[in-house]
């Protein structure tokens, strides 16, 4: 709670911890086992949109606050650049694939560089298809992107 705030790159680059990561391939290596990289990824999105409660920064500390991955599990409650940038470090440890985070006003998702093909939504980041995966939006699948924000160029925020 005492961290300064920083730029949010500082977060999506933030690796979850060892102890986080062992608890999470318990639970997920059963349920990826036969699973594209797509497949895993879709699974990924919904437990990032459904395990966590959803409130803004505002309420929950009465200020802007982003959370480094691994504080998703201690807060009761997270906001749309949380959720993206745990979403991004599970898509990076167990997919490898790579990530982007987009930066719309007043909201924050992420994209992924699928190497299968994939439809919906996308940016292109230095001739590299990334498509929309929005994190906080409770049931939206690969490729959504909720109508207030097309036509919005996003801010992208490399991470790697």
């Amino acid at each position: 709670k005492d961290y300064p705030m920083c730029e949010m790159k500082v977060y999506f680059s933030s690796p979850l911890s060892e102890t986080v990561k062992r608890s999470l391939e318990k639970f997920f290596n059963p349920l990826f086992s036969g699973l594209t990289d797509k497949g895993k990824v879709a699974i990924l999105l919904e437990f990032t949109q459904k395990a966590f409660a959803y409130e803004s920064d505002k309420d929950q500390f009465a200020r802007e606050k982003y959370f480094f991955p691994d504080e998703l599990f201690y807060y009761p409650y997270s906001d749309c650049e949380d959720r993206s940038v745990l979403f991004a470090q599970l898509v990076r440890h167990f997919t490898n694939l790579r990530c982007v985070a987009l930066d719309y006003p007043g909201h924050v998702n992420t994209a992924v560089n699928f190497k299968e093909d994939t439809r919906g939504m996308f940016i292109t980041v230095k001739g590299a298809k990334f498509i929309v995966c929005d994190p906080t939006f409770i049931n939206a699948p690969i490729g959504y992107l909720p109508d207030e924000f097309k036509g919005i160029t996003p801010k992208i925020i490399t991470f790697e």
